[in-house]
């Protein structure tokens, strides 16, 4: 019996280029010809290339795509750089490379870590059962494939300690550093300083200054002495013998300026900067001596940074100078010091030490603007010091933003490279050199808002009260202007809303609290509203002056295409126009408070008229305005 012709048949078919498709199952018949199923193009993703460092991941002047140098506004495979989702790409990129490092990172630490060998014997076949040959692909494969033979090598045990090992025990030897021993030597410098101190200012009944000095002095440096000694064995208590006879030559500096006559003659400050100054340069002696070993000791170079500023400082303050002249000297000093840090090369000045050395120097002088902003009877020129004291290490750090703008370029790196290490000394100059931008930033903030606020407050002032603010606002415009324009990715309010807010905000807000005190002067309340009560009305220059500001910002955030500009300058100005008209408001609104009622009326009238395009009109404005760079 033949078998029965099936009602419905489906045909594998190939085509020309070898694609094998499937028909659709169609009824058979014998006047219907068979159907032939024409094979369907398949659109191809446009692939993502991968980076082969973290570097590529941060660097803002490469493509996130395929990491070329940025050219325009589209990347060689097609990707809008000015689309505001290409901003969080970046930032997945940035956190990505930080995920990467700290992987590395801990990768070092547990290799670090191990500091004995563990001798042990592999048997013969464990490590090929243990580990997979690189030579053989990975992951499932295609139908048919035989694997090739590995090369056979003569299977030997692993018996061979790293101890009898000629190249393990040519590698530098790891000084393992415990917890509790940097916690025990913390305590014993601690403990030796409050003896030093204690012998030093309160056993005065029982040696006077000469002997108290001496003794001191003798006792710092034969520390010194026994830390060079043993620096090369042991560097920890090298390092805790060094600081605390650091402490004890310190000690010493400051009992000398009140021996004999110094006091008298008003030498105290002077003769303690001296001292300061010798003990820094002995500090660097031995630096210099001891920096070919192996494991060189760092308190010398780092207690050189500290005592440096420190006694520079002390000379600027002495007292054959007046307060004026004490201030600039102190300044000048200081600002010396900060412009060593800026320029000098890190092979001369290690980075450690060029942070500290920043810090401290940025301190004093902000102690300095303070004082003198504060208490301006006892200075002739305040408005000059304190302003000094804050314009330098606000330029000090214009110039490292400036410099930091410029985009690194970053060599193309092999697939076989290993990634960077996240501790090699390149990244770690990296993130001090960061650090120092950040510290004279963060203190030159503190400067303007804590001078403003100091101005707002004491009834004699050195300068407005929005000056210092403005004078930072606009660096850093400046600033982030150029950070825009040499990294195209880069958007308008990461880069200048430090700027905007620091220009803007302090200005409104000294504009209302002025425009607030002089209502409260010029009207009175009566029974029938408010009156005035004087004629006399100040040319208001500060509120006309914050008018053309805001009004320039927007002015040049729109031809710029720039968001950040547009929305900043068109919030102030409506904020700025409602203060100077409220008090007209409040008059008008008490005699005609009916009006608003009206007004509400016809604006809720308008909006339901034209409400489908109103809607569509706002849409429209916020889509362009997110759009913006």
């Amino acid at each position: 019996m033949p078998d029965p012709v099936p009602e419905f048949e489906s045909a594998a078919l190939t085509s020309d280029d070898g694609t094998r498709q499937t028909a659709v199952p169609q009824p058979m018949s014998e006047t219907q010809p068979q159907p032939v199923t024409q094979p369907q193009p398949v659109t191809q993703p446009q692939p993502c290339a991968w980076p082969t460092s973290t570097a590529q991941l941060r660097d803002a002047t490469l493509n996130p795509d395929d990491f070329s140098p940025v050219r325009g506004r589209f990347t060689p495979t097609g990707l809008d750089l000015e689309d505001p989702r290409c901003a969080t790409v970046l930032e997945l990129g940035r956190s990505a490379a930080d995920l990467l490092d700290e992987r590395a990172r801990l990768i070092d630490e547990i290799r670090s870590s191990t500091t004995t060998a563990v001798t042990r014997t592999t048997p013969a076949g464990s490590a090929a059962a243990a580990f997979p040959d690189p030579s053989q692909p990975l992951g499932p494969q295609p139908l048919g494939f035989q694997p090739q033979a590995p090369a056979t090598a003569p299977q030997t045990p692993f018996t061979q300690s790293p101890a009898s090992d000629p190249a393990a025990a040519a590698l530098p030897r790891r000084f393992r550093v415990s917890a509790v021993q940097i916690l025990l030597l913390v305590l014993g410098v601690g403990l030796i300083g409050l003896a030093v101190s204690v012998f030093a200012f309160l056993t005065y009944p029982l040696f006077g200054n000469d002997a108290r000095t001496i003794c001191i002095a003798v006792t710092g440096f034969i520390g010194l002495a026994v830390s060079v000694a043993i620096g090369g064995k042991t560097r920890v208590t090298a390092e805790g013998v060094a600081w605390a006879s650091f402490f004890a030559l310190v000690t010493a500096s400051v009992l000398a300026s009140k021996l004999g006559p110094i006091p008298r003659l008003h030498l105290r400050d002077l003769v303690t900067g001296l001292l300061l100054l010798m003990v820094a340069a002995i500090a660097v002696a031995l630096h210099l001596a001891t920096a070919k070993r192996t494991t060189p000791t760092r308190a010398y170079s780092l207690a050189a940074s500290l005592l440096t500023p420190m006694g520079l400082a002390m000379i600027g303050s002495t007292g054959l100078l007046g307060r004026t002249g004490q201030s600039l000297a102190v300044i000048t000093l200081m600002s010396a010091v900060l412009i060593a840090t800026y320029l000098l090369p890190a092979p001369r000045l290690p980075d450690a030490e060029r942070l500290l050395m920043t810090l401290e120097s940025s301190f004093i002088l902000m102690v300095i603007g303070f004082g003198d902003f504060a208490n301006p009877n006892h200075v002739r020129f305040a408005a000059v010091t304190s302003l000094a004291a804050y314009v330098v290490p606000m330029i000090i750090a214009t110039l490292m933003w400036v410099r930091a703008a410029t985009p690194q370029i970053v060599p193309p790196m092999q697939a076989t490279q290993p990634m960077p290490d996240p501790r090699s000394p390149q990244r770690v100059r990296t993130t001090i050199t960061d650090a120092n931008r950040w510290i004279l930033t963060i203190i030159t903030v503190i400067m303007g808002v804590g001078m403003m606020g100091l101005s707002m407050t004491n009834d004699y002032r050195p300068l407005p009260p929005d000056v210092p603010t403005a004078l930072f606002g606009v660096t850093a415009l400046i600033v982030g202007t150029m950070w825009m324009r040499r990294r195209p990715a880069l958007r308008s309010w990461p880069a200048l809303w430090p700027g905007l807010t620091t220009l803007l905000a302090p200005m409104l807000l000294v504009s209302w609290n002025e425009r607030w005190a002089r209502d409260q002067i010029m009207y009175s309340t009566s029974p029938d509203g408010m009156t005035p009560t004087s004629s006399g009305h100040p040319f208001p220059v500060r509120e006309i002056l914050l008018f053309v500001i805001a009004l320039a910002v927007l002015i040049a955030g729109a031809l710029l295409g720039w968001q950040a500009p547009i929305i900043a300058g068109a919030a102030t100005l409506i904020l700025h126009v409602i203060v100077l008209l409220w008090s007209w408001i409040v008059m008008f609104s008490l005699a005609f408070w009916w009006v608003w009622l009206a007004v509400g009326g016809i604006v809720l009238i308008i909006v339901a008229a034209r409400y489908e395009r109103s809607l569509g009109a706002a849409k429209t404005l916020v889509t362009r305005i997110s759009q913006l760079r």
